[in-house]
Order: C-alpha cells, then structure tokens, then sequence
C-alpha cells in the first residue's frame, strides 16, 4: 500500500495541481502515516523545483517600515535572515491597493516606494541564492487605514463598500472593497502581473475577508443587494440586509469569497505553475466563515490554497499553547495551517515572545510565521537560531500561570480580602452611547 501511494504521489506531481492533489490525497489515506508521506511530498516537489514552504517553514513578514532601500541593504538583511535560519521571507508587496515594492504597469505606486529601484526583483535574486523563498505579502479588501483610503480607490470610489451607516470607512477607520465592483478584477490583474513578470515562490493574500460591521456586515450597497436576491430568489422588497446569523446570507457572503480565491490561485498557476497561493486566516474555522466569510477550510481542501498562516497572535504563553492546539487538530485533518507570532505585541516582553515561538518550533506544526521583522527581539532571534528558549530564573519567577476559573485557593487570603485590596479610581466613568 506504501509503495502504491508513493507511485500515485509522484505521478500525480507532475499531472496535477499540487495543493488539490496532496490534500485530497491525505484525506484519503487519513489512517496512514502522515509524516511519512509528508516527507515523500517534500521530495517530490523538491525534484520538480517546487519547494513546499508549509513543510518547515520559519516566515517573516517585511512590513513596509522596515523593507530596504538598495541592494546593499538587501543583502545585509537576507544574510542576517540567513544565519537566524529563516527560510522564507513575505515582503509587503500590494497595501491599500498600491504597489509597495515593485514596478507597476497597473498599481499606483505607495508612498515608501522609490522610483528606478525594483526592490522586490532585488530581493528575489539575493533570497533566491541563499535558499530563502520569497512570498508576495498583498492586502486585498483593505484599501485603506487611519480613515485614509488607498491611492486606487480614491480614483475609484464606487469601488468601496458601504455599512449600516451610509460610509464607506468602518467603525475602525479602515476602507473595504466592495466585492461586486471593479475592485476585486483589478486586484487579481496586479496578483497576475506579479505572477508573470517576478519569479516568486508564492503570494500570500492578507485582508481576504469581508469586514463585519457592529449590526450588518459589509458591503450594503445596491449591487450587493441585486446580486443577493437574485442568488436566494427572493423579492427585492424584503428586508436588506438579511440577519448576520442568516443561513443563506452567510452561504452567499462566504461563497464571493470563494470563487475569488478559486480563480486567483488558477490564473496565477497557469501563468506560474510553481508558485504557491496563501492566505492569512483566522484560526477557528466556523467563526472565520461565519463573521468574515473565510470559508478557508474549503480553500485548502478544494486546492485553492497550498497552506493557511492562522493569526494565532496573542502575548500570553498559555493561550499561544491552545492555539497550537488548534493549529495541530487541523494539520491531523490533511490541513496545512501554519500558527503565527504576533511580536508586535510583545515589544516589552521579548522572553514571553521568545518562549511563545520555541512552543511553536516544538509543537512541529510545519514552521511558524513571525509578524512582524521590525519587532524580532535578541530572545526570539536566538531562539530561531537553537529552535528552543529558556528563561532565566528571574524571567520564570515573574510569570504566573493562569489560575483555573474558581480557583481561589491559589491567591493569598480568601477571595473577599482579594477584592478589597482592588478598589476602582474615583475618577472611573461609564459612558452610555447616549452620552449619559
């Protein structure tokens, strides 16, 4: 039976797209000894030139801040990476619609982007001849910040979605394309220039989810209402916007998403056969699809993505574990999941963060993604190096494992003299959305 799947495993290299054929494959061998025949997936990719970054992968993502400017500075940075053992790096490409690190014929150019220098192309070539991969980092729906639209949408504004409220930013400041505009085929026209013109070993796909507003989620316009009640069949003078918790509602929302992602990953194979197509992901799978429409579960196993980097970011070491867990119940299933760290909460606790990513490398969850290279820390750089940590005595002496809920044994006094030590500010207040 061994031998037989391993013939069926490299045949079906060659002859089949990669993500559908090692997922389905799993799936259907789920009894067998997955380690093994991920290993045998790993060799066969490898011999055909197409290096599975889901296997061991130790990812950073280059935010915008901290992408160099020359090919000087490229190369100090990639040996420094280089020597820390990461072995693939996912530099911001496409933010808030604009080109970030490449040169366009389609994408504004962001800002931060220096005009004459292709720092991406740059970054490929020095990666590349040291063995690091390099992923395209590009937001999707997100086309803007800080109640700043992108450069894109600002010639563009029927491109962005409208809330409950009439606006087109969110109740955080950020501005979401709307899903049956123009903004989704421009966004898959820069994923498909990139695929041809750079030879990249992925594109990792952020922000690919639909925003949730406080009552209805995003996007409310006319379009999104025509388009709905002609997918349920339904009269267009029935209540808009269906209940959050509708079922048809949600399978229409999560089922945007889907074909979008579907039809990314295969025009960008059949531009590049060899690259690889990522998402970031929130880790539970039912909430994802229900608030955000990732119905990334299905992305993986259909093939449309080759693995899933979970944003497992937290600053507590016991709640990284549960992720973990997590992480790993889903690799068990044939799922490639990757967890993150999240260093840019841990800027003042880098023995914490240090700690959380040597849990990750021990776990063997098929790597670990660090976001983000402007907050790694001496501890964490470390530990990337050995693939574990240990705290000082000092460090250990300062954390305190969570106390089981009820447990109020494990605090000096009863629980009455507890909360009388803890007494609120005068000057605390609750505020009322009327004002009161």
């Amino acid at each position: 039976v061994a031998i037989y799947i391993g013939f069926f495993l490299s045949f079906s290299i060659y002859e089949t797209d990669r993500g559908v054929c090692r997922n389905r494959i799993l799936a259907a061998v789920a009894s067998a000894p997955l380690k093994a025949i991920d290993e045998h997936v790993t060799q066969s990719l490898a011999a055909v030139g197409r290096i599975f970054v889901g296997d061991d992968c130790k990812g950073v993502w280059i935010d915008r801040s901290s992408l160099p400017q020359n090919k000087r500075e490229c190369v100090e940075l990639l040996d420094r990476l280089k020597e820390l053992g990461v072995t693939a790096i996912f530099p911001e490409t496409l933010a808030r619609t604009a080109a970030v690190c490449f040169n366009s014929s389609i994408a504004p150019h962001d800002s931060c982007f220096h005009p004459g220098v292709d720092l991406l192309q740059i970054l490929i070539d020095e990666a590349h001849a040291r063995g690091i991969e390099v992923h395209a980092w590009c937001w999707c729906l997100n086309a803007g910040t800080a109640y700043r639209p992108g450069p894109k949408v600002m010639e563009n504004p029927d491109w962005l979605g409208i809330n409950l409220a009439g606006t087109t930013y969110s109740k955080t400041g950020t501005f979401w394309l709307c899903p049956h505009n123009k903004g989704l085929p421009y966004l898959k026209s820069v994923f498909l220039e990139l695929a041809t013109k750079y030879d990249l070993d992925g594109i990792n796909l952020d922000y690919i989810r639909l925003e949730e507003n406080h009552k209805a989620p995003y996007c409310i316009c006319d379009t999104c209402r025509d388009k709905y009640f002609a997918w349920v069949d339904e009269d267009k003078s029935a209540v808009w916007p269906p209940s959050p918790r509708d079922a048809n509602y949600l399978r229409w929302r999560s089922g945007l998403l889907d074909g979008f992602v579907g039809s990314v990953a295969k025009e960008v194979r059949e531009v590049r056969p060899s690259i690889a197509v990522s998402a970031c992901v929130l880790p539970l799978a039912k909430q994802a699809k229900r608030l955000e429409a990732q119905n990334w579960r299905a992305w993986l196993t259909e093939g449309y993505l080759d693995f899933a980097c979970a944003l497992t970011y937290t600053n507590r070491p016991h709640r990284n574990k549960r992720w973990n867990d997590v992480v790993a119940e889903h690799r068990q299933q044939g799922l490639q999941l990757i967890p993150s760290v999240g260093l840019h909460l841990c800027k003042e606790k880098e023995d914490v963060a240090a700690s959380m990513l040597s849990d990750c490398l021990k776990a063997d969850l098929g790597g670990v993604m660090l976001f983000s290279l402007r907050d790694i820390p001496p501890a964490v750089e470390k530990t990337l190096q050995t693939g574990s940590y240990e705290a000082d005595t000092e460090v250990a002496a300062r954390v305190v494992p969570p106390r089981a809920r009820g447990d109020v044994s494990a605090s000096a006094g009863s629980s009455k003299a507890v909360a009388s030590e803890v007494k609120a500010p005068s000057s605390w207040q609750l505020q009322f959305p009327d004002g009161t």
